[in-house]
């Protein structure tokens, strides 16, 4: 399910909700945006730009949560609410779970994420342990450990 940020998401009467809902809608959007973005950097194993891209919405995320805080003060509070039309309540309370539903989205892409960087973090460790493997069976058939053992010597010649 993607936000909806054109002319089909509903309007409320209230414009304190509308604005809310707006920045609700726009912060979703721009969210599915960057976890579309997120697929591709990882798919093209562009990890540097992952994390880039990762810490580039912080703002949006930051924005969603003070929009929602200020949404669910309007919708719990009885006397905040009342100074809204029930349909513009009832309206907001419906668009409200079609964003949970957006957002539950992309915290599970989030997972499939991590566990993509997880899994290439693991394969990375284990080539780095055979490097350093290799490395030590390199100095072992060099020789480098018996120059500096006892020697043997044949005295009977």
């Amino acid at each position: 399910m993607t936000a909806d940020t054109g002319a089909n998401a509903p309007q409320n009467s209230g414009s304190g909700l509308d604005i809310l809902l707006t920045e609700m809608r726009e912060s979703c959007a721009a969210l599915e945006a960057k976890t579309l973005e997120h697929d591709k950097l990882l798919g093209d194993e562009r990890f540097d730009e992952f994390v880039h891209s990762l810490a580039s919405r912080s703002p949006l995320i930051e924005r969603l949560a003070r929009a929602s805080a200020s949404l669910d003060s309007i919708l719990s509070d009885p006397n905040a609410s009342s100074s809204y039309p029930e349909h513009a309540i009832l309206d907001a309370r419906k668009e409200l779970d079609e964003l949970s539903m957006v957002v539950a989205n992309v915290l599970r892409q989030d997972e499939r994420h991590q566990k993509l960087v997880e899994d290439r973090r693991d394969a990375l460790s284990g080539q780095l342990s055979g490097v350093k493997q290799g490395r030590h069976a390199i100095r072992a058939y060099s020789g480098s450990a018996s120059r500096n053992g006892p020697r043997l010597q044949d005295r009977e010649g």
